[in-house]
């Protein structure tokens, strides 16, 4: 077999390499670990910053173009209010609201026999700044055709005075095949004024 002889002089300049190589080495991981590694995570970090800065940026300019539609929606929803605090009768006067239910009855030819305060006791309402809504059962007694009647609870829902039907009953007319006897409670929600 061939021996393969390097002399000193070529040992010394590839053990000079090889030494120049891991200087090079433990420079670059000293380097990288002590220097280099904490910049890239402070570099990182800055980035993950700046995007939800440039996030946040991007959110305020929508939010400030949203302001203009927000505002015009709260006009709607403040009219809207004013139009249904109209609508609640602003004190309990029993006069008031038969004659509003008797309006209502005889545009679709219902003839109302009585109407009072229901025996059952007072729901109390959310309080506003103006006093507490209170919702006032009224016991209504009538006469009608079942259609007619059909178009009365109609118009007492979505009259103009803020009332709902509470409970009803219809039964035959001992007079009348074509009538039909009406009893029912309805709620009228009415301002009761705190007294100061």
């Amino acid at each position: 077999m061939n021996k393969i002889s390097f002399s000193p002089i070529e040992i010394t300049k590839k053990l000079g390499y090889v030494l120049l190589a891991v200087i090079i080495l433990f420079i670059f991981f000293v380097d990288y670990f002590l220097f280099m590694r904490p910049q890239f995570k402070a570099i990182s970090s800055l980035g993950a910053k700046a995007s939800a800065v440039t996030k946040d940026i991007k959110e305020t300019h929508l939010n400030s173009k949203k302001i203009d539609l927000l505002k015009a929606e709260a006009a709607r929803l403040q009219e809207k209010l004013g139009k249904v605090e109209k609508s609640i009768l602003p004190v309990a006067d029993m006069t008031i609201i038969a004659d509003r239910i008797f309006q209502l009855a005889a545009q679709y030819d219902v003839q109302i026999n009585q109407v009072a305060p229901a025996k059952e006791s007072q729901a109390k309402k959310p309080n506003s700044d103006k006093g507490e809504y209170l919702g006032l059962p009224v016991l209504v007694e009538g006469v009608g055709g079942y259609h007619n009647i059909g178009l009365f609870f109609n118009s007492l829902e979505s009259a103009e005075t803020f009332m709902n039907i509470q409970s009803f009953q219809i039964s035959q007319s001992p007079r009348s095949t074509k009538k039909h006897l009406l009893t029912m409670v309805i709620n009228v929600f009415v301002l009761k004024k705190d007294r100061k």
